[in-house]
């Protein structure tokens, strides 16, 4: 049960980020220049929102305005996908130790 209440907090908070940053790329709010005010219409996305401000892709200029880095965006995607990929390694490592050790321990 606890697996499926984590999928779908996941899920929501995935969700909210991707609204997030389609309501920043519909107004071609990219720079200071271009920043537009928004506000959350609910606890997962404010959150979403801090998160996003914390990791520096989200900009804020104060009195409700942002904008977002996509370059900022772009680096926290690379870091997501060298992370999953270093995760891959080590389930592949651990899998084939494992396989080795079975095979082994069978002759």
């Amino acid at each position: 049960m606890a697996t499926s209440a984590g999928a779908v907090i996941a899920a929501a908070a995935a969700r909210a980020r991707r609204d997030i940053a389609g309501f920043f790329d519909e107004r071609s709010a990219f720079d200071p220049a271009h920043a537009v005010a928004y506000e959350a219409p609910d606890r997962i996305h404010q959150r979403q929102l801090e998160l996003l401000i914390g990791r520096g892709i989200v900009r804020p200029l104060g009195d409700g305005y942002f904008w977002f880095d996509r370059e900022a965006f772009r680096a926290e995607q690379g870091r997501r996908q060298a992370a999953a990929l270093l995760l891959f390694k080590i389930v592949a490592v651990v899998a084939v130790i494992w396989l080795a050790l079975a095979f082994l321990l069978n002759r």
